[in-house]
């Protein structure tokens, strides 16, 4: 049996890999440290750990005498240093001592290093920082916490209780090495993956009509990337994180409960669409997700409107979070980016699978989001798609030529009686059932439609019942305001 060194620790172990790691996770001995065999008649003192790791292992070996328990052994032993503390029987022991043993320092060591992570992501989002002046200014961060901690640790303040004295020598180290983890682009991700469970965006290939899935940082390491390509968002990654943080759930659940109970028009859901999909799944918690597209150049300082470096943005928002948080920027997430060569090259259906399957899967499926401890299933509808107008047409396969006969996403009136009109003409409104009709005749000068959307392929939504409309083009830059202002 190995019995814990430390006094105040009772504990014994009959493994010495569980030992090594008790030592090591639970009391975080420092390398550099008198270790002391507590095994019966041996009572050696070591001064580091290593000699001490060996010494235990002989320990074990001696006391097994089978060849096969033997090697079992000597194989725990010699992962016991390199074995991570994120195994399940680590976890669940560690968790188990901290309950039990209230002045041990694992949680604020974490503490620690949580505090660097957040200090490190604060000055990336500064707009006037670029990443070598964040490790500059963690560089002088660490330079100064070196010598405040080598000054206290000079104090020379004693301690009777020895675990105490463990706690502090553990905490002055961490101090001085409190970045390790985030010091580098890679170590920074590869941190944030490991605590938090970052997501990073994968890259859809379509190359002869076959899709294909791969993480983002191979797209820039091989020798011959695919043709055309959509960059996407994990989107469940971010849709879960934002409703789980700051009471964002609680207070979007009831600001929309207002909102449909308000006889005012105020908010999309006060319409008859999400009427539908409120009857639709009933008593589900459904909250409605507006998707938006467009465009801007890049590589273009002299615009030369070639639109060669052209890139769609994909982005979505949520109706009806509160207005504090709608008015904000951050708050509308990146679903995707696509360049638009590739749209004309493949065809915007073949693009755009990959986010429709996901926007059908958080309807259909839904999202378990974590809240106060319970698990909630929320479904997410997609219930809008903005954009202008050349934006909408392009993305649900629209005539993308707004002075053709039929131009118009709402009716199917040709442009020549636009001109005489002063009434509305419902009969010519387009119907999913006239919708079906003009695919199938297949002539985009006839019908106003290039093909069939693959947006239909979602629960709740469809081309002809998407009631969206360019308030900015049709009504204040170039609409008719214009005329009224006169």
């Amino acid at each position: 049996m190995f019995g814990c060194m430390l006094e105040n620790c009772s504990r014994s172990f009959s493994i010495a890999n569980e030992y090594l790691h008790h030592i090591k996770i639970q009391h975080m001995v420092p390398t550099t440290f008198k270790y002391i065999c507590t095994v019966q008649k041996c009572g050696q003192i070591f001064s580091s750990y290593f000699p001490f790791k060996k010494h235990i292992v002989k320990h074990q070996l001696t006391s097994f005498k089978s060849e096969h328990v033997m090697d079992t052994i000597t194989n725990l032993v010699i992962t016991a240093n390199d074995t991570s503390p994120d195994d399940v029987s680590i976890k669940k022991r560690k968790k188990e001592n901290e309950s039990q043993e209230p002045g041990c320092s694992w949680n604020s060591l974490n503490q620690i290093d949580r505090s660097a992570l957040n200090f490190t992501l604060k000055q990336h989002a500064k707009s006037n920082f670029n990443r070598k002046d964040v490790y500059s200014v963690q560089n002088d961060v660490t330079e100064l916490l070196t010598k405040l901690s080598n000054h206290i640790v000079s104090l020379n303040v004693a301690s009777s209780d020895i675990d105490n004295t463990f706690i502090f020598n553990s905490t002055m180290e961490q101090i001085k090495v409190m970045f390790k983890n985030v010091n580098s682009d890679y170590k920074l991700f590869k941190y944030i993956e490991s605590t938090i469970g970052l997501q990073t965006p994968s890259v859809i290939t379509v190359e002869n009509n076959e899709r294909s899935v791969f993480p983002i940082q191979q797209l820039e390491i091989d020798k011959e990337p695919a043709k055309n390509f959509l960059i996407i968002m994990p989107i469940l990654y971010q849709i879960k994180t934002f409703f789980e943080s700051e009471n964002i759930f609680e207070q979007t659940i009831e600001n929309q409960t207002r909102l449909e109970k308000s006889s005012v028009i105020a908010n999309f859901i006060n319409g008859s669409k999400w009427l539908q999909v409120k009857e639709k799944y009933g008593n589900e918690i459904v909250i409605p997700v507006w998707l938006y597209g467009d465009e801007f150049e890049v590589n273009d300082s002299q615009s030369s409107h070639s639109n060669r470096h052209s890139v769609s943005g994909i982005y979505f928002s949520f109706p009806t979070i509160p207005e504090t948080y709608a008015s904000k920027l951050n708050n509308i997430f990146v679903a995707g980016m696509l360049k638009k060569i590739d749209i004309k090259d493949v065809g915007i259906n073949k693009l755009f699978g990959a986010i429709i399957e996901v926007f059908t899967h958080i309807e259909v499926e839904g999202i378990k989001l974590e809240i106060e401890g319970k698990a909630v299933q929320v479904k997410f509808v997609l219930s809008l798609l903005q954009g202008d107008n050349l934006g909408i047409h392009s993305i649900l396969s629209f005539s993308s030529g707004l002075n053709a006969t039929f131009h118009c996403r709402f009716c199917r009136r040709p442009k020549e009686l636009f001109k005489t009109d002063v009434v509305e003409h419902a009969d010519c409104a387009r119907r999913r059932v006239d919708y079906e009709e003009d695919v199938e005749i297949n002539k985009l000068c006839e019908t106003g439609i290039a093909g069939c959307s693959i947006f239909n392929n979602l629960p709740s939504f469809h081309v002809t019942e998407n009631r969206s409309v360019d308030a900015m083009h049709d009504l204040f830059s170039t609409g008719v305001c214009k005329y009224g202002l006169v």
